[in-house]
């Protein structure tokens, strides 16, 4: 009996272990261990490198931790990265980082070779713009990567703006590529404010080192964006743009190309910004009578000339005809209107076969006008343009009288004031050391 029970227990054992196994995910044992190679490559680690870690500005880098960078500055950003599986040949690292409006903000590296379980490191070079939007976090991805693998990892870092910064944001240069020599270059500038602290006083300075020449202006109060957007005003500007700078280039000047430097000196003249621009001169050129003509020749005494608030300037044009008819010339003033008036006596004049006549262009500018303006006059025979002159006049601000009297006034009531009250304590004082003076008494017997 005890027989017969072992049997059925064995028997009921066997089901149950046939049941299991035919219902296991292993049904082939051949095929299992013939996909033992799979199995093998499934545990080993699929990238071939792997980023230990990064430094920003010298300060390790965390996904806690949130670093500090400057814009406008190149920040270098120092990774440590370890072979794991096998050598990556084509293998580049690259840094960069999103949300700048005008492109990308990214840096890489060249091409090189990581070998399994050596350690090695490279630095990256990475160029924070100076117009990124400040006071913001920003996500700074580092990435590995070659033909088959990709790693990244991704870092938090506080842009902000550097205490002084002024920007030079644009130069405008009339003429724009080539001046002539014995001719006034133009030249306004725009500057703006990129730093943390309001900018009262920022020299601006245009200069030929070659040729000695230079010329300067002030800009006055340059505030930050955030004081702009706290106090919102029209008094108020991040950016200004100069009056008109002119240089005189001499006659006498060399065909060539010349740097043209715009020096901005700001926060008391401490910090110093220089960009250098290309200028072409060319030789000056004597006005040669064309064949319509007929022998004329059209000088002017001066090309440029200053006035005082409130003047005008008086060019005299000579015209001389050597040819066997009479001519007849006619004047046109072009870019004044702008900026100021302009008469021309007389607009139109004949001259005789080698003869000589005079005509006087008159130029006033407005009354808020300052610094240097140019403008073009033109000579025409008929339809035919025989000559054109460019011209400057640069007006220089005065005080006026009336501005001199207020301040005398100013000054002598301010001064008759400080009399007064020096009186008034004179007389408080008097009268407190009269009142304290002890009264003499009287003896009666």
């Amino acid at each position: 009996m005890k027989t017969l029970k072992f049997l059925i227990v064995f028997v009921l054992m066997l089901v149950f272990l046939n049941t299991a196994f035919a219902l296991s995910p292993v049904r082939d044992l051949r095929f299992n261990v013939g996909n033992l190679d799979n199995l093998a490559n499934a545990v080993q680690p699929r990238d071939d490198f792997r980023i230990d870690s990064v430094e920003v500005n010298d300060i390790s880098a965390t996904s806690t931790r949130i670093i500090y960078v400057e814009r406008g500055t190149t920040v270098p950003v120092e990774v440590e990265y370890t072979g794991t599986n096998k050598v990556a040949y084509d293998t580049r690292l690259r840094a960069f980082i999103g949300g700048y409006e005008y492109g990308d903000v990214e840096t890489s590296s060249d091409i090189f070779q990581v070998l399994p379980g050596v350690t090695d490191s490279q630095e990256l070079l990475l160029k924070i713009p100076y117009d990124l939007e400040a006071s913001d976090e920003y996500t700074l991805t580092v990435e590995m990567y070659d033909d088959d693998n990709s790693v990244r990892r991704t870092f938090k870092l506080r842009v902000e703006e550097t205490r002084h910064s002024v920007n030079v944001f644009d130069v405008i240069f009339n003429p724009t590529n080539n001046v002539q020599a014995g001719t006034p270059l133009f030249a306004t500038v725009r500057v703006e404010n990129l730093g943390d602290n309001i900018e009262n006083t920022v020299k601006v300075t245009l200069s030929v080192p070659a040729l000695n020449l230079q010329t300067s202006q002030i800009v006055d109060r340059l505030v930050t964006d955030q004081e702009l957007n706290e106090r919102d005003s029209s008094s108020r500007r991040t950016a200004a743009t100069t009056n008109d700078m002119v240089l005189f280039i001499p006659e006498n000047t060399p065909v060539g190309d010349y740097n043209v430097e715009v020096k901005v000196e700001y926060n008391r003249l401490h910090n110093v910004q220089t960009r250098t621009y290309l200028m072409h001169v060319n030789a000056i050129q004597v006005q040669q009578p064309t064949q319509p003509t007929g022998g004329l020749t059209i000088n002017v005494d001066t090309a440029a000339q200053k006035v005082s608030e409130g003047q005008g300037a008086q060019y005299k044009f000579s015209v001389s005809n050597l040819g066997q008819t009479p001519a007849t010339l006619s004047f046109e003033v072009l870019g004044v209107t702008d900026w100021g008036t302009y008469r021309v006596d007389p607009q139109t004049v004949t001259v005789s076969s080698n003869g000589v006549q005079d005509v006087n262009v008159f130029v006033a500018p407005f009354d808020s006008v300052e610094g240097a303006k140019s403008f073009n006059v033109r000579v025409k025979q008929g339809n035919n343009v025989v000559a054109e002159k460019t011209l400057s006049v640069e007006v220089a601000k005065v005080t006026s009288d009336s501005d001199t009297l207020k301040k005398v006034l100013v000054i002598g009531f301010v001064v008759l004031l400080a009399i007064l009250v020096i009186l008034g304590i004179a007389l408080i004082i008097k009268k407190l050391t009269q009142d304290e003076k002890p009264v003499e008494g009287q003896t009666y017997y």
